[in-house]
């Protein structure tokens, strides 16, 4: 899987239908072309077969000049539409001999790479050990550790929570503040001087966060990989771009910031995501004036942390967008600060409305223990350090975030930001994505879209139509969104759509009579992720990033569901 290609998406677009006036509608959720002749009456070696329409090779046997090449319905296939892996057959493009389309065309122990060769892979595991590491992911209730036993785990023993009371009487833990602060020169090309946190632990540089040396592996939904810093580097570039539809920022010295929710480093596959432990991803990247490539790994949390903070002050990123960050101070340090607020730009988070440092609806099955999670306006979520100390599967977030991205311990968080730190007030772009929804090509796999949750249709330019009917869907998974209380238990076709510039998102719906289809606007695949719908259409600020449109059948009162065609309309205009 070396020398993984990368795809650049462009915007896309949906289009809506409009329901029947007894639907629920929330305002506050918010022919051939070598055939001419039909007839083939022009056909004097052919004149039996005037009344075929058709005109199939079948039926002209006789006729020398009315082969079957020259007389077909389809259309021929163009080159142009087949990618490098394939040739262009009569009708349509065809998989070139000893290429896969994904590892089910392949034998034995080969898979199919993202070059579309069957390959045995170097190494079938990275031997990682993370699954001893960290605890077992919990499954069905969590419940969050009451305070005095979470103080126990995650302070240290120079540090101390002050207990301040909120306005309505609870006891908030705060992120402790350093004793002291110091100044340090960066390793960057020019000198500079950063104001560093005066925390102490025993946290160990995790491996992965130094300067490589040789190759690194990583553990791929098709196998293992060994690879260099600059494959290292194109891998999660590709990741970004297939998944998201945006273009990465790769001009000298500019700092992209990668993170991955639910994964490990060095791994991409869903581990259930554990709350309250530093068990994400986060990955820096950025190429130097001689045109070298490097890529830093650390674990982080990208949740907000278990704590006590009042409801309503702690919520979670939302993943698969990008997020302007900038060299900034957070607790009187040098550190990435959140910056879309001095672009103009509202960001929606996941609200940890039960402060047990999860989004408890982001398809894991967690259960609620203390009002449900939802979807909210968001501020002051940087990227900072928590002092915790070792073992890495045992340190908990606790307070050290509310929702901020936290890199644990003293070493880690100096390698980090000696490396991330440009100069005050200087642009980084973070990517947040969810592991479950990288997108498949980067591994060489594919489906074919059907408008499932598992594989949806994509919206591959905007603006776009397309028209169907969920009376032939055999999906009908989500009944409510947190969005709105409209019944929506009918059967739902899902649109994938990729956003690659700040704007609106304008879609629409239009129905016969008789069918009721409501839209829908979710940034991941979780009815609770819902952002904002409508009735017959809806317009909705969106930055640049994956998101998924679902055309869901209301069923009225009655309990009979409002099923049928649609048209979906989608458009987008650029800020």
């Amino acid at each position: 899987m070396k020398n993984f290609s990368f795809f650049l998406f462009t915007s896309i677009f949906f289009l809506g239908c409009s329901p029947e006036t007894g639907s629920n509608n929330d305002d506050n959720n918010v022919t051939g072309t070598n055939n001419v002749s039909t007839n083939n009456n022009s056909n004097t070696v052919n004149t039996t077969n005037i009344d075929n329409t058709n005109n199939v090779a079948t039926n002209n046997t006789t006729g020398t000049n009315n082969t079957s090449t020259n007389n077909t319905t389809s259309e021929t296939c163009d080159p142009q539409d087949c990618e490098s892996w394939e040739y262009c057959g009569v009708t349509e493009c065809v998989l070139s001999p000893g290429r896969c389309y994904d590892s089910q065309d392949c034998t034995g122990d080969q898979l199919c790479t993202s070059q579309h060769y069957c390959e045995t892979p170097e190494v079938l595991s990275c031997n990682f050990t993370y699954n001893t590491d960290f605890p077992a992911a919990v499954s069905g209730i969590y419940k969050n550790v009451i305070p005095e036993e979470k103080l126990g785990i995650i302070q240290s023993d120079i540090w101390d929570f002050s207990k301040i009371p909120s306005g309505d009487g609870s006891i908030i833990y705060p992120e402790p503040l350093p004793d002291f602060y110091y100044k340090k020169l960066t390793e960057s090309e020019e000198p500079r001087w950063i104001v560093m946190p005066g925390y102490s632990d025993n946290m160990p540089l995790f491996s992965r966060g130094s300067a490589w040396s040789g190759e690194r592996c990583y553990e791929t939904p098709v196998g293992a990989e060994m690879l260099t810093e600059s494959e290292a580097f194109d891998l999660y570039r590709e990741i970004v771009e297939e998944t998201l539809g945006v273009q990465m920022t790769v001009t000298a010295n500019f700092r992209n910031v990668v993170g991955i929710r639910g994964a490990y480093p060095g791994t991409f596959s869903w581990h259930k995501n554990n709350p309250d432990y530093f068990n994400d991803t986060i990955v820096l990247m950025w190429i130097d004036s001689t045109g070298t490539k490097h890529v830093r790994e650390f674990p982080i949390n990208t949740d907000t942390g278990d704590n006590n903070y009042a409801s309503g002050s702690t919520s979670s990123l939302l993943p698969n967008r990008k997020y302007r960050y900038q060299n900034g101070v957070h607790r009187e340090y040098n550190a990435l600060t959140i910056f879309e607020y001095n672009w103009g730009w509202v960001y929606n988070t996941a609200d940890d409305s039960n402060a047990n440092g999860h989004w408890d609806n982001d398809r894991n099955g967690w259960i609620s223990g203390g009002g449900a999670d939802y979807i909210r306006t968001g501020s002051g979520h940087n990227i900072h350090m928590g002092s915790v100390s070792a073992p890495l599967g045992t340190a908990r977030v606790g307070a050290w975030s509310a929702g901020c991205q936290v890199i644990p311990g003293m070493a880690n968080w100096t390698e980090f930001i000696n490396n991330a730190w440009t100069g005050s007030g200087n642009l980084v772009h973070y990517y947040l994505i969810d592991s479950r929804d990288i997108a498949r090509e980067v591994w060489g796999l594919s489906c074919t879209p059907d408008g499932s949750h598992d594989c949806p249709w994509k919206i591959n330019s905007l603006p776009f139509s397309h028209s169907a009917s969920t009376g032939l869907s055999s999906h009908s998974y989500f009944d409510v969104y947190g969005c709105s209380t409209a019944n929506e238990s009918g059967p739902e076709y899902v649109y994938e759509v990729k956003i690659s510039s700040y704007g609106t998102l304008s879609v629409s719906v239009d129905c016969p009579d008789g069918a009721d289809i409501d839209i829908h606007l979710l940034v991941m695949d979780d009815p609770d992720a819902c952002l904002t719908r409508g009735h017959t259409d809806f317009t909705f600020d969106v930055a640049p990033g994956r998101y998924l449109i679902v055309a869901d059948s209301w069923v009225n009162s009655s309990g009979v569901e409002q099923s049928g065609s649609y048209t979906l309309n989608v458009s987008f205009t650029a800020d």
